[in-house]
């Protein structure tokens, strides 16, 4: 089971939000085994490379069917300011770099088969030595 609990603080799309706001969402699925990515930041000294930091990020994906009017929130999500994301009761740090697409339409356009996507930083390393 994902929860899914997203919050923002400004206005989207001309939509006024007076204060803060939250939601909360449930998709019953659980995403693949995160691939890890390493993000390395070197700097070049007299022609020697330093590692400044390395950055280890899991990104993970998850495949299900949502409603037409799930995939109206689902579609704003990658706009919001903080979306969190548990998964089986192991909560994950603020999702970065969310993506959502829409696979296939079913049912006439009632339900749609999605893929969403996203990366949690897991470990970032400064002055890491090689």
């Amino acid at each position: 089971m994902i929860k899914i609990e997203y919050s923002h603080h400004r206005d989207i799309d001309n939509i006024y939000f007076e204060g803060d706001w939250a939601g909360r969402m449930y998709i019953n699925n659980t995403p693949k085994a995160g691939d890890i990515i390493y993000i390395n930041n070197v700097e070049n000294k007299n022609g020697v490379e330093i590692t400044k930091s390395r950055i280890v990020q899991q990104e993970h994906s998850v495949r299900f069917v949502a409603s037409s009017t799930m995939i109206t929130v689902l579609q704003k999500l990658p706009l919001l300011s903080d979306v969190r994301f548990t998964v089986d009761s192991l909560e994950e740090n603020k999702v970065l770099n969310l993506k959502f697409e829409i696979v296939n339409w079913l049912g006439g356009g009632a339900f749609a088969l999605c893929k969403m996507s996203y990366t949690v930083y897991t470990y970032v390393s400064k002055n890491a030595s090689i």
